[in-house]
């Protein structure tokens, strides 16, 4: 994986947004994140105030391999 770098970004952290944060990745690997990473790099991707939630993971799922909890029936 390439390296990724990402600023303007509102950082959705544990117990705080912080507004014009970025984050940097090297190897599918967080590296730096917090208010001004990546502010000067122009590789970086320009998230225009968007949310980023650095290393979470969705665990939310509706069903899998072709199926939807959705089609379930009562029997």
């Amino acid at each position: 994986m390439p390296r990724l770098a990402v600023r303007n970004a509102t950082l959705v952290l544990p117990d705080q947004l912080v507004p014009n944060g970025g984050l940097t990745a090297d190897a599918g690997i967080i590296t730096a994140v917090g208010p001004g990473v990546a502010a000067d790099d122009p590789t970086a991707v320009d998230l225009g105030r968007a949310y980023l939630a650095p290393g979470f993971v969705d665990l939310h799922v509706h069903g899998g391999d072709g199926a939807d909890f959705m089609d379930l029936t009562p029997e």
